[in-house]
C-alpha cells in the first residue's frame, strides 16, 4: 500500500478539529476573496496534508506543495461544478409532490431542501472525481479506472448522509446555534473519511490480487 491507512487516519481526524476550528477563526476575517478562498480551499488541503503525511515513502517537497495546491484548488473549483444541476431544477415540484417529506427539511419555499441536495451532489460528485485523478496521478498509479465507481458511490452518499443528518440537527431552534458549526462541516468530514475509505478499499483489493498472483505463479512453476 503506498498509504499507511491507520496514520492517516488519524491524522485526518485531527484535520477534523482544524477544520473545526478556523470556521471560528476564518468568521472573524473580513469578507472578501482572501476570506473566500481560504473557507472554500482548505477542506482540499488539509485531506492532501494528511494524505501526504501519511505516504510510506517520502514524497518530493515541490510536488507535495504543488499537489496541497490543486487540491486546494479543485476543492474551490467544486463548489461551482454544483451549477451543472441547474437542468434538474424543473423536475423539483415532482419530486416534492412525491416525496412530501422533503418539505420538512429545511424549505423556505417548497423544493429548495432538493434543489441544494442536486446541488451538493453534483459538487460531491464532480470534487471527487478531480481529486480521484489527482491522488491518482500524483501518489497511486496503480488504482484502477473501476476504483473511481466506488469512490463516487462512497462520495456521494456520504454527501447525501450529511445533507440529511445536517437538516435534522437544525431543524429544532432549541438546538440549532449549538450545531451549526458541526452542520457546516458535516458533509466535508463525511465526504473525506468516504473518499480516504475508498482509496482503502481500493489499495487493499489490489493487494490481495498481486498475493493471489504471486500465489498462483509459484504452484505452477
Amino acid at each position: 500500500m503506498e498509504i499507511a491507512y491507520r496514520r492517516h487516519f488519524l491524522i485526518l481526524s485531527l484535520a477534523v478539529v482544524l477544520l473545526y476550528l478556523s470556521g471560528k477563526t476564518l468568521d472573524h476575517i473580513p469578507v472578501g476573496e482572501i476570506r473566500d478562498f481560504a473557507i472554500l480551499g482548505l477542506p482540499g488541503a488539509l485531506h492532501a496534508g494528511s494524505v501526504l503525511l501519511s505516504l510510506r515513502r517520502t514524497p518530493n517537497i515541490a510536488r507535495s506543495v504543488f499537489f496541497v495546491a490543486l487540491a486546494a484548488c479543485f476543492n474551490f473549483g467544486a463548489i461551482f461544478s454544483g451549477l451543472i444541476a441547474l437542468p434538474l431544477f424543473p423536475f423539483v415540484p415532482a419530486i416534492v409532490s412525491l416525496l412530501p417529506q422533503l418539505r420538512e427539511i429545511g424549505d423556505s419555499t417548497p423544493g429548495d431542501s432538493v434543489r441544494v441536495l442536486f446541488y451538493v451532489i453534483a459538487a460531491s460528485a464532480c470534487g471527487s472525481l478531480a481529486y480521484w485523478f489527482v491522488v491518482r496521478a500524483f501518489w497511486m498509479k496503480r488504482l484502477r479506472y473501476r476504483d473511481l465507481f466506488r469512490t463516487l458511490t462512497l462520495c456521494v452518499t456520504a454527501t447525501i448522509l450529511a445533507f440529511i443528518g445536517g437538516a435534522v440537527l437544525g431543524s429544532s431552534p432549541a438546538y440549532f446555534n449549538s450545531t451549526r458549526s458541526v452542520r457546516d462541516i458535516l458533509p466535508t468530514v463525511m465526504w473525506w473519511f468516504a473518499f480516504s475509505a475508498s482509496l482503502w478499499w481500493s489499495e487493499s483489493r489490489g493487494d490481495r490480487r498481486n498475493v493471489a498472483l504471486v500465489q498462483s505463479t509459484a504452484s505452477t512453476q
